[in-house]
């Protein structure tokens, strides 16, 4: 009997953890919204780089499988275009994306709570020179 629980536990948690999500940003929007290009290209060759920024937006997900908060794109890349804006730059070049499942959380070696998920976007912000006139 106890054999048969472990089996389903396990089979459980494996189907449990083999799951896909898909979160994705209309870049045409963005740029309506926003009012910036955002690239993966590197900075425009007429370009001055400003600010690197990074963002991460986290999301709560009990024992890694549950979504209770949802880590979202949109949000972490609105707030690299608040960025950029405050620094009155014309685009976000180098968009990078990272997705950091919920997994064991190790603090010097030892596994905590397998609890949370963070997207990370990263770019820089650029902006054209104004032309003399």
């Amino acid at each position: 009997m106890r054999a048969l629980v472990r089996s389903a536990a396990l089979l459980l948690l494996l189907l449990g953890t083999a799951c896909t999500s898909v979160d994705q940003v209309d870049v045409q929007k963005l740029r309506e919204v926003h009012g910036l290009e955002f690239s993966m290209d590197p900075v425009p060759a007429d370009a001055i780089a400003q600010r690197l920024v990074v963002v991460e937006d986290n999301g709560f997900y009990p024992f890694g499988l549950f979504p209770v908060l949802k880590a979202n794109l949109y949000t972490a890349v609105a707030e690299v275009a608040k960025v950029a804006h405050q620094v009155q730059g014309q685009g976000v070049a180098n968009l990078t994306v990272h997705w950091i499942p919920p997994g064991l959380i190790n603090l010097f070696g030892t596994p905590l709570f397998p609890w949370t998920g963070t997207i990370r976007v990263s770019g820089t912000v650029w902006r054209r020179p104004e032309r003399a006139r």
